[in-house]
């Protein structure tokens, strides 16, 4: 009898001299017979038997992948923050990570659960479709089609050599699966109708732009998969500028100690499914170890300037596939600086300049009706010329800095509609680019002053409600008093645009007094030097990020969930783009606030007790 020698496998571990002992010769021969069928049968029809990564049930329920259980997939949707299923997925990859297998079982499995679908897959050029994508779509078509079939309406004719004749297959339910590649005019693929659109490595942002108009009369879903080999591209940065990290993993190949990496530990496959759950998906960090956390998951932002529910990025490890020999992996990349082991490994691709308030992110954002309602408010503004003012309110507590409001918000103005956002994600512009809200209204200093007063709630306005917006109301003499629904300490200008004089009837004159003889009393901003003023204000969103973020593990400066232009300042900032930086302005507006000396005001003191990071 020949000796039985089982067959190796990355994911079927074999039982140890131990467990065979105790099972016995009779019970290890059924189990290893069974393992031998799994295997045959992955290697036959990986389409209906192949292993899939734990992490490819969080792409399917992120798109709603038909063939899943609709419940399950609203269930995950709803612990990763998605409202409703995202209609274009960038999966970001690691080298080996399985983002294209996952692509390419993704389209098949949708020709095949929708009659008459069509499917574009796209690669660099012609060769590397045949090579890559066109291999992976004859790997994951069922077993019983993959030969030659040519009669109506089905045609399949596949070589290793030549790739599907014609870059083209069609199913026997008229779904067609269609190959082209960048090299190709773009206007070839204007005008049609398309399910499901999976662009590889490269893809251009005009491409993106006219495939998602192609995908638009049937529903469809836009995949992109990469590995960022150019780093922080324009199209990731069109995807990632402004996006929040809902779920994020352990790098264990980058520590923050100065230690060695646990290299055992990153090779694992880490089980996706438990996020979910009271079990952990990795193993705890050992005590006195750190380790840099690595996004898995990421919202994007939306155009309307709030996160965008119909957008998500996927971050796939090299270790989430065990078939594509991830020790391999970081045996070539073990040399490598922590730039080149995020980009290989996790996935990540680095911005040349980061944003300058790296810890602001979920641990900063507070459901506005969580803001206590008592505590010393501040009001602050950053006038300038042919745009709007940026606006922000700000509460003091005796534990936390709260900022509560912005203007131009996420809410309907007088006369003017919700009117977008202050700054927009920009492939080109690393501060992002102007948005609608800049544009100006055209408002006078009443104006402003009559907004200010409909949004604090002063009893004058409220008398003035019912009169046409803008009707002459006086609002010169309008004066905030007790019975407002927001008492205000302190407002304060941006000293620059505030004090620099013009000369009128043969006298200077200043913004500040032009204010003042509306009657609305400010204060100026100091003129402290930028960096002074950023190195404040991550002083003041500091806390532990190894540690549970509660008790006096939270930072000092939240701000409101729907202040969405701070958010996006704070998130994308990087000054790179000098004065004119389109986001530059509501975060001038954070870092007067951590400069001017401002705190919250105990009831009868005159004495006011500072902010800052540490207390």
């Amino acid at each position: 009898m020949a000796e039985f020698v089982p067959t190796p496998h990355p994911v079927l571990a074999l039982p140890t001299p131990e467990q065979i002992y105790a099972m016995g010769v009779d019970e290890w021969m059924r189990l290893m017979k069974q393992r031998e069928l799994i295997i045959k049968r992955e290697k036959e029809d990986p389409f209906r038997y192949g292993w899939e990564p734990p992490v490819w049930r969080i792409c399917d329920a992120l798109l709603d992948a038909p063939w899943r259980d609709a419940d399950e997939n609203r269930k995950i949707r709803e612990r990763l923050g998605f409202d409703k299923p995202v209609d274009t997925l960038l999966i970001m990859g690691g080298n080996r990570g399985g983002k294209s297998e996952y692509a390419a079982k993704y389209v098949s499995r949708t020709l095949h659960h929708i009659d008459g679908a069509v499917a574009w897959m796209f690669q660099t050029n012609n060769e590397n479709s045949i090579r890559m994508q066109q291999a992976l779509g004859w790997r994951y078509m069922p077993k019983e089609w993959r030969k030659k079939i040519k009669q109506h309406p089905t045609y399949i004719s596949y070589t290793f050599k030549n790739g599907f004749s014609d870059n083209i297959f069609v199913l026997p339910n008229m779904s067609m699966g269609s190959y082209r590649n960048y090299e190709q005019n773009i206007e070839t693929i204007e005008g049609g109708e398309i399910n499901v659109a999976w662009p590889d490595e490269l893809v251009g942002s005009d491409w993106i732009k006219t495939l998602i108009l192609r995908l638009a009369t049937r529903d469809g879903k836009l995949l992109l998969t990469f590995t960022p080999v150019k780093g922080y591209s324009p199209t990731v940065a069109e995807f990632q500028n402004g996006a929040i990290t809902v779920m994020e993993s352990i790098g264990w190949l980058l520590p923050k100690d100065g230690k060695e990496p646990m290299v055992e530990r990153a090779l694992a496959v880490e089980d996706c499914n438990k996020w979910f759950t009271d079990e952990p998906s990795q193993l705890p960090v050992p005590e006195g170890r750190k380790f840099e956390m690595v996004p898995r998951v990421m919202k994007c932002m939306a155009k309307s300037g709030d996160t965008d529910d119909t957008r998500a990025i996927v971050f796939f490890h090299s270790s989430d596939n065990p078939y594509g020999n991830p020790a391999g992996v970081w045996n070539k990349i073990r040399t490598g600086t922590r730039a080149f082991i995020r980009e290989r490994f996790y996935g990540m691709a680095d911005k040349a300049q980061s944003a300058r308030c790296p810890k602001f992110g979920k641990a900063h954002l507070i459901k506005p009706e969580m803001i206590p309602k008592e505590g010393t408010n501040y009001w602050l503004g950053d006038p300038a010329g042919g745009r709007n003012m940026a606006q922000i309110w700000v509460r003091f507590t005796k534990m936390h800095c709260y900022i509560y409001r912005e203007w131009p918000g996420k809410y309907d103005i007088p006369g003017q509609g919700v009117p977008g956002p202050w700054a927009e994600p920009d492939a080109k512009h690393l501060d992002g680019r102007k948005g609608p809200a800049q544009d100006s209204f055209g408002w006078g200093l009443k104006a402003y002053k009559r907004e200010i007063a409909r949004l604090e709630g002063w009893q004058d306005w409220k008398k003035a409600a019912d009169l046409p917006y803008g009707e002459d109301d006086h609002v010169e003499d309008w004066m905030p008093k007790d019975g407002d629904d927001e008492k205000i300490d302190t407002r304060f200008l941006d000293s620059r645009a505030a004090s620099t004089p013009r000369v009128e009837n043969d006298r200077p004159v200043t913004l500040q007094e032009d204010f003042a003889n509306i009657g609305l009393f400010c204060e100026l901003t100091p003129g402290d030097g930028i960096a002074e003023g950023v190195a404040l204000v991550n002083d003041w969103l500091d806390y532990d990020q190894e540690q549970k973020v509660e008790g006096f593990n939270v930072p000092y400066l939240m701000v409101a969930e729907d202040c969405l232009n701070v958010i996006f300042a704070l998130r994308t900032w990087t000054g790179q783009d000098g004065k004119n930086g389109a986001c530059k302005d509501f975060f001038d507006l954070v870092r007067y606030l951590v400069t001017l000396g401002i705190g919250h005001v105990e009831p009868d003191s005159w004495e006011s007790e500072v902010g800052g990071g540490h207390y």
